[in-house]
């Protein structure tokens, strides 16, 4: 464990090489506001105040940003203090969430370098928690024998249709 760090870590890591004077751009790859301890009692409005301080420069948001529903992930983009990306989500309005931006671009020295956020297109089925119970209820009665599975666990790859719910859709 010892070679293992944390948020204190990295923000000693973030503030040495920017006092050596090198241009760092920090990019948080999401995932950060849950699923933690902390979360359950504030909806990760804590770790959005906590990356703000670390100088994060841009985020994409994850999955889990969404395991308390669009709305609250709307809320804590809208609370960063830090550019949030996420290009395949819409509203149910066709809008972006708000909050989010589709992308972020970082301009410095006559050089140009985009950022696009995205995010696994299975996303309203992993933080709609009727749709998680149901698919681990049907995944026990595969594993038991009792039935087929109901869905499948996968990362990337091949097409799907874009799914909708929980106040947004994820665009392929």
């Amino acid at each position: 464990m010892a070679d293992r760090g944390g948020l204190a870590k990295l923000a000693t890591i973030i503030k040495n090489e920017r006092t050596a004077g090198r241009q760092v751009i920090v990019a948080h790859a999401g995932n950060a506001i849950s699923p933690s301890l902390a979360s359950g009692f504030d909806q990760g409005a804590r770790m959005m105040q906590i990356l703000g301080r670390l100088g994060i420069d841009v985020m994409a948001f994850g999955n889990h940003e969404f395991d308390f529903g669009a709305s609250v992930a709307s809320g804590r983009a809208l609370e960063a203090n830090f550019p949030v990306i996420l290009a395949n989500v819409r509203g149910p309005d066709g809008q972006p969430l708000a909050g989010l931006s589709p992308t972020w671009v970082y301009e410095r020295g006559g050089f140009r370098i985009a950022f696009i956020g995205l995010v696994r297109a299975d996303l309203t089925e992993v933080f709609e928690p009727r749709r998680r119970r149901r698919a681990a209820a049907a995944r026990c009665r595969c594993a038991r024998g009792r039935g087929p599975a109901a869905g499948r666990g996968r990362h990337g790859g091949g097409t799907r249709r874009p799914h909708r719910g929980g106040g947004a859709r994820v665009d392929e």
